[in-house]
């Protein structure tokens, strides 16, 4: 899979990216990127990467961590 999109984590299709599941679709997802909504692709990666989200996010793999690694959380 091919996945193009504004953020690096997998992108929604339609909303902040697009996915081609092989080569032979990138020129069609390509063209298909041109339909993208470019407020829609920033409302979706200032909704997933909101410093709070981060924050939350890093808290919640640090715990899972210390669980994994045995240490008093």
């Amino acid at each position: 899979m091919i996945s193009l999109s504004l953020n690096q984590r997998r992108p929604k299709p339609g909303r902040s990216g697009i996915i081609a599941e092989s080569y032979g679709e990138i020129g069609e997802a390509l063209a298909a990127a041109d339909a993208l909504d470019p407020l829609e692709c920033r409302r979706y990666v200032e909704e997933r990467f909101s410093p709070e989200r981060m924050v939350d996010d890093y808290i919640t793999a640090y715990r899972e961590a210390m669980v994994v690694a045995g240490a008093p959380a």
